[in-house]
């Protein structure tokens, strides 16, 4: 879902672009669908077919049975179903709560009425449930919602909304049918193998992404940084890469594959011979994890190696300029 807003801006600058990935679309997303399900039902709240789909979601552990009772009935269907002599107290009292978060649903912004569905309802504990009885992790549904809740930002109404998500993914669609491979490539890393661009855009190139959250083994984080390479070389003139200070409200850290190559690492050993920009020439001694016993003329001292270099206080004494 990275390249949402990018699509979103492409597509109103009126600018080809090709997507060279199979993708699913925020809009074909279930969750999305809830939502304005939601966001739909808080305007129209006697609707049997949107309160059905969503009177579980999260649970308020109302039966087949008595939704189809209240729909046979006709009138208002959630008035309707609060009223239903076959719910007890528990399920009454979760329908009228229903009925008030809509009330109050309605008269919110489009851009308070999604957290108040994922927070005050419950919408996100709901995923967490589904997530832990799934067995799945819960991180990409999360991730979904935080995304969900960023589009919905930059529109004043549901129908704007969901007028853009559905325009939005009839350009993916038709991209992916488009074989004249015309305009901007739009591509995961893997994809690219192979290919050469001259100018190469590399987004969200923040810790989590770049490489992402999931990725813990050692040989999963060596996998991750070479395709961060590969992304790299597929430049033949420009290469941007774009590290947002926040993602969905939250503060980032920079890709450490990008620290690794702007201070590469390195391993000092026993006898190498070194320069300080305060104490001068020495020699390692020992070596110890990232501190380093260093000899120097006049004095010995047990410093961080690594920071030191790092920050530029600490050479090989060849590296020394």
């Amino acid at each position: 879902m990275q390249a949402r807003p990018i699509i979103e801006a492409l597509r109103k600058a009126q600018l080809p672009f090709v997507i060279k990935d199979a993708c699913a679309t925020l809009y074909d997303q279930w969750m999305t669908k809830d939502i304005l399900t939601y966001l739909h039902l808080s305007k129209d709240r006697g609707n049997a077919e949107l309160g059905m789909q969503i009177i579980n979601r999260p649970s308020r552990y109302i039966s087949k049975v008595a939704l189809q009772e209240a729909a046979a009935k006709g009138g208002d269907f959630l008035n309707t179903l609060s009223r239903l002599a076959s719910l007890n107290q528990s399920q009454h009292d979760r329908v009228e709560e229903l009925i008030f978060h809509l009330q109050r649903l309605a008269n919110l912004p489009l851009k308070e009425a999604v957290p108040y569905i994922r927070h005050i309802i419950g919408y996100e504990h709901y995923m967490l449930d589904y997530a832990k009885y799934r067995k799945i992790p819960s991180e990409g549904l999360i991730e979904l919602l935080e995304e969900l809740e960023e589009s919905a930002k930059a529109y004043k109404t549901v129908e704007e909304w969901e007028e853009s998500l559905i325009a939005v993914a009839q350009s993916i669609r038709q991209s992916m049918k488009d074989k004249s491979h015309v305009g901007i490539s739009l591509s995961t890393m893997h994809s690219a193998k192979g290919l050469e661009f001259k100018a190469v855009f590399l987004i969200d190139i923040v810790d989590g992404i770049v490489p992402h959250n999931k990725s813990l083994g050692e040989i999963q984080l060596e996998e991750e940084r070479r395709l961060f390479y590969v992304g790299l070389t597929r430049a033949k003139a420009y290469l941007y890469l774009m590290i947002p200070k926040e993602r969905h409200q939250k503060k980032t850290e920079n890709s450490p594959f990008v620290l690794e190559m702007l201070h590469p690492k390195v391993v000092l050993k026993e006898g190498e011979k070194v320069k300080h920009k305060i104490y001068g020439k020495g020699i390692i001694e020992k070596v110890d994890g990232p501190k380093a016993t260093i000899r120097f003329n006049t004095t010995r001292k047990v410093v961080d190696y690594t920071y030191c270099i790092k920050h530029h206080l600490l050479y090989r004494e060849e590296e020394n300029v």
